[in-house]
């Protein structure tokens, strides 16, 4: 398996949960009347050496579900958090054919971070060197896909100046009266 890639946009408070109405106003925002896939997890372990997967266990999931119907059925307290992955649609591919446009092949490495999803409740960040845990927090909105750029700082700062990523960032701080920021991981 390859090396994958993703890029969180995260409120500044980490302690900060998705209220459903941001939810939705973000599908709405990528055209998705769907979730490609969702999944509620539950803790059964608060050992912060094991990994997620065996920290977490999945307690319900979903494929093709209404964003209407999955809404009610999200949990994100101290013991669940769910997991929520968009189909692509115009909007995230109108997005990838701007930093396709705007990044060269030469820092981005052909990368073009297309997946995207919602975690609300939790996610966490583990150094791709060391396994230690570098970042976490409660609510990210992440974009991710196969593949890592030349330079994960220059590729970040290049990424945050596309103007339809930062529209994107603006309309997630204004429909969440929450300043965010964003981080890159590489797995």
């Amino acid at each position: 398996m390859g090396l994958y890639t993703s890029i969180y946009f995260t409120p500044t408070d980490r302690t900060w949960i998705a209220p459903p109405e941001l939810i939705r106003s973000i599908a709405a925002i990528l055209g998705a009347c769907d979730f490609d896939h969702f999944t509620v997890y539950r803790e059964i372990s608060c050992d912060p050496t094991l990994s997620e997967d065996n920290r977490y266990e999945p307690t319900l999931t979903k494929h093709g579900i209404p964003v209407e119907d999955a809404l009610p059925l999200m949990r994100a307290d101290s013991s669940y958090w769910t997991h929520m992955m968009f189909p692509c649609r115009n909007f995230t591919k109108g997005l990838m054919a701007e930093l396709e446009a705007c990044l060269p092949d030469s820092l981005s490495g052909g990368f073009t971070p297309w997946d995207t999803s919602i975690s609300n409740g939790h996610w966490a960040i583990w150094s791709y060197d060391d396994g230690i845990l570098t970042d976490y927090g409660v609510c990210a909105f992440t974009m991710s896909a196969n593949g890592c750029p030349t330079d994960l700082a220059l590729y970040l700062e290049r990424f945050l100046a596309v103007d339809g990523i930062k529209q994107l960032k603006h309309k997630l701080e204004s429909l969440s009266n929450q300043p965010w920021t964003v981080v890159i991981n590489l797995t």
